[in-house]
């Protein structure tokens, strides 16, 4: 359940209530690798808790891959 919350918090759009809470607002620009072709097979995987990025070096800083 706590995977779908964070999930569906990931798609919102940009502005919405529920992004003013910190860790949903993280866990969406983290996930946006997730959809990110060149990058999806090899980074970020856990958008919940990604401790086990860490553990497993498949994590990529946040702000390396969503420059705006």
């Amino acid at each position: 359940m706590l995977y779908e919350t964070v999930h569906f918090a990931s798609h919102l759009p940009d502005g919405h209530w529920a992004l003013k809470i910190p860790h949903f607002k993280r866990m969406k620009a983290y996930h946006k690798t997730h959809h990110d072709l060149s990058l999806m097979t090899e980074y970020n995987f856990n958008i919940v808790f990604p401790l086990f990025d860490y553990v497993f070096r498949t994590y990529k800083k946040v702000d390396e891959i969503n420059k705006d």
